[in-house]
């Protein structure tokens, strides 16, 4: 089961988040399954889940445009290199940046600087 209930107010940042920690059958079962539990109308949750899913959208680091030996290429160590990635997926996920690799590397090294 997922780490917290799935909420019928959910917008996409919500549900990509607990989509990078769930495959996405299970987070649909558990789209179903909270609708059944709480007795509420899940339709918009469903409605944006499949959006997500069928826009190919990014929600998983393994979707980003840039990988971790990119990301060693610009300079990061192998420790940086994961947590660069997972700021760059949240930042990609909260609609703050483009998940296109120009963007991606250039938001990797102002990530190295500090």
């Amino acid at each position: 089961l997922l780490d917290a209930d799935v909420r019928a107010n959910w917008d996409k940042t919500d549900i990509k988040k607990h989509l990078a920690k769930y495959d996405s059958d299970t987070f649909y079962r558990h789209i179903l399954y909270a609708g059944i539990k709480n007795n509420e109308d899940y339709s918009n949750v469903k409605n944006l889940f499949d959006q997500i899913v069928q826009n190919g959208e990014c929600y998983k680091i393994s979707m980003l445009d840039i990988n971790g030996d990119e990301v060693i290429s610009l300079g990061a160590s192998g420790r940086q290199t994961g947590q660069i990635l997972s700021e760059l997926l949240d930042m990609v996920v909260c609609g703050k940046i483009q998940n296109q690799k120009k963007i991606l590397k250039t938001k990797a090294k102002e990530s190295m600087k500090i």
